[in-house]
């Protein structure tokens, strides 16, 4: 039977200008944001994720 994993949970995901991203969050209290390239491309508390999810999705195209 599938367990729940512990470390890291499935937060969020969205799309901006054709490139997808997932927000993860970890053990420890972050949020690990990471692209459809594998990258992380931010990493940090739930505030400052919100930012940055709000700054992405409000740059131009």
């Amino acid at each position: 039977m599938p367990r729940e994993p512990k470390l890291v949970k499935y937060l969020d995901s969205f799309e901006k200008d054709y490139q997808y991203y997932e927000a993860y969050f970890l053990a420890g209290g972050k949020v690990m944001l990471i692209d459809e390239k594998g990258g992380i491309v931010f990493f940090g508390d739930t505030r400052e994720y919100l930012k940055y999810k709000q700054k992405i999705l409000n740059e131009n195209s």
